[in-house]
Order: structure tokens, then sequence, then C-alpha cells
């Protein structure tokens, strides 16, 4: 009995042993649990000088340059300064909530299983220093949802460690170069254009004005005899070719491009405000250069002074200076570069006068002899049509 005793508490010792094993070969690494994932990279945040975030079909490189960044992918565009910042400071806070598999056909199902994979859909982060040396390198897996307003947490692994671990911070980012640019270039407000002018490569030009500002909407003209123009809000959609401008795609404007431009377009402003749209081909895209400059002699009142309602010009002392300094700021954001626009800009800049017009409406014979409006309704011949018996109702 004594024997059978032993044999039954080393039989137990033996499966709470095993039991205990493969708990903690299995279990979370709870002592990191609340730490943060980058000891000290807070402190060493000034040292990244650039960042690469990259998914299974986009790269985007970002390098620093003086006080700002720029975007590699898209020629050293500008970046957004408040995007990298806040990535940096997510990237330095990132805190520990869990431990999670260090197997890697688990991967998967977190997320990080890498961008070798052919259907990974992770997203790898390198932030690197001056040397090219990484300071932070990590794949970003899956997001964790959470009922708690502003509680972000996702499943990550550090590039060349087996360890996957759930931590608490935004890392929903994005590897398209675009969404780490401001692409928005100029809104012109509708009500401040005077005169748009499209001067195509071949063909005449398509011209639009107001005569005065509080015009509703635009005047076509040079409109050819027996055509008129069709609906107004047809025609004054040009006057709309500045409003709300961002581009799809950017280059150096050193670029293979078209040394002729197909169409050369100019909006003129009430306050004089000139801007110079030149459409250019390119190999693999229609890109788009600006200019901007300032004009005291188009400055126009915006109350009519003239006895016959048309708007008298402004002396240049009375101009707003704040246009000059509008105009050069826009260069400063338009030179040395070209612009790939969307498509419904490009196609108001492609606009021709046909596109505007139809052939006027012939007069019926009856209008035309000047017949009272109790007269026969008539065909296109002029003839009366012949009408259907009336029936009676009673």
């Amino acid at each position: 009995m004594k024997l059978q005793k032993i044999a039954i508490l080393a039989v137990t010792l033996l499966v709470v042993g095993t039991a205990v094993m493969l708990t903690h070969r299995n279990a979370p690494t709870t002592d990191v649990t609340s730490a943060p994932f980058y000891p000290g990279l807070l402190d060493r945040l000034n040292e990244v000088t650039k960042l690469e975030i990259r998914s299974k079909d986009q790269t985007t490189v970002l390098k620093q340059a003086g006080e700002g960044w720029n975007v590699e992918s898209r020629d050293g565009y500008p970046a957004l300064v408040p995007n990298m910042k806040r990535l940096l400071f997510e990237l330095a806070n990132l805190t520990v909530i869990d431990a999670k598999t260090d197997q890697p056909d688990k991967y998967a199902k977190l997320g990080v299983e890498g961008l070798e994979k052919p259907d990974s859909a992770s997203v790898q982060i390198t932030a690197s220093d001056a040397q090219d040396k990484p300071v932070a390198a990590l794949i970003v897996g899956k997001k964790r949802e959470s009922k708690v307003k502003g509680d972000s947490a996702h499943y990550v692994r550090r590039v060349g460690e087996a360890r996957a671990y759930l931590v608490k911070g935004d890392l929903a980012v994005s590897a398209k170069p675009n969404d780490w640019l401001n692409t928005e270039l100029l809104n012109l407000p509708l009500d401040r254009v005077r005169r748009v002018t499209l001067n195509p490569y071949q063909g005449t030009p398509l011209i639009i004005t107001k005569a005065k500002r509080s015009d509703q909407f635009f005047k076509l003209e040079n409109v050819p005899q027996g055509f008129e123009p069709r609906a107004p809000t047809m025609v004054s959609s040009v006057g709309g070719l500045l409003q709300d401008v961002r581009f799809e795609t950017v280059l150096k404007a050193d670029k293979n491009v078209a040394e002729v431009p197909r169409v050369i377009a100019e909006v003129q402003t009430w306050d004089g405000l000139v801007a110079t749209i030149e459409e250019l081909d390119h190999p693999d895209h229609v890109y788009t250069r600006f200019s901007f400059a300032f004009n005291p002699d188009l400055v126009v009142a915006e109350t009519p002074a003239a006895a016959d309602d048309t708007p008298a010009a402004t002396p240049p002392a009375e101009a707003k200076p704040d246009v000059a300094a509008e105009a050069a700021k826009l260069n400063d954001l338009v030179k040395g570069w070209i612009f790939g626009l969307p498509d419904y800009k490009t196609r108001l800049i492609e606009k021709k006068t046909e596109d505007l017009i139809k052939p006027m409406e012939k007069e019926q014979p009856a209008q035309a002899a000047g017949k009272d409006e109790d007269a026969p309704p008539v065909d296109a011949d002029g003839q009366p049509l012949k009408m259907p018996p009336t029936r009676n109702m009673h």
C-alpha cells in the first residue's frame, strides 16, 4: 500500500511538472507587460533622419531636409511634417500590453508574417539615423478592436525577432507616398474669377468672362454665328478651373516633358491675381505647370462706378497688397514642380469652344409670321399637325 501511494504521488508530480513546463513554454513573458516597446527611443528621436514605410506593393521613403522632411518617392516633394512627428512619437511611446506567439506558423493570424509572404497585409516601418543605421524597425500587423474610444492597439514584431507582441499605440500608417503629401495646391473661390482663357496648341481660344462681379454666370465670348452657348452652368464650370486644385502625382520640372504645351490657360481675378496653367505631355502622364503673378492694372472695383454698369478700374494704389504676397507664396509652392491633376481638372483645361455651344434653334413658322398664340400647332415644316378627335366625357 505504501509503495502504491508513492507511485501515485510520483505520477501526480510528473503530470503537474509537465503541465507547468508546457505552460511556461507557451506563456507570454509577463515581465515585459506595460514596459516600453522601444526603451530610450524617445530620447533618440532627434537622431532619426529617414523613415521607410513598406507594404507588399507600395513603398514610401521620407528623408529629413533641414527643418522639414521630403518624400523621396515623389522626387523629394515636401512631406507633411505633422504626420512625420506623429508617427515618430507613436513609435517612441509604444507600450507592451502582452507578449504573443513566437511560432512563425501563427504569425498570419496576427498579421505579422512579414512582407516576404505573397499574401501579406502587414506594413514594415524602419526609422534610421544619419548613418542609415536602424533606430527602430518593426512589422505592424492587425489592429485589435476595442470598445474604448481612443484605445488603439496593434500586433507587432520587431524585425529580426521571433516574438510578436500586442502593443498600445496608433500605428495605422500607409505606405502610399501620396498619403504623406499635402496634395492641395490652391482653392480659388469662383466669385474671385473675372476671366478665363484656354489657348490650345491648335484651334481658337475659349474665353469666358463676367461683366460684373455680382453676375451669377460667366459669358462665353466669340460664339460663332448660328450657334449659341449651352446651359449657363456648363459654361460657368470653366470658371471653377482653380477651385479645390489637388494633385495625384508630382515630378521635378526638369523631367522629360514636351517643350510646347498642349494648352496654355490663364485665369484673371477681380483683385489682380493672374494664374498661368500649362498642360504638358509626358511619357507616362499629362502634367501641369503653374505660375502666378499680381497685375495691379487688372484690379477692378467691387462696385461698378460707371453709369452703364461697366466696372471701373481701381487705381493701383487701392489694390490689395496681400494679393502680391499671395502670388509669391503660390509660386514658392509650385516653382520647380509639375503636377498630375485628376482627370476632371484635365478635361476642364482641355475644353474647346465647340464643347460649350450648340446650333441655334430655328424659329417656328408661326412665330416668324407673327401669328397669334391661338394658331394651330405645326410640325417642323410648318404644316398643321393632325389632332386626334376629342372624346366626349359626358
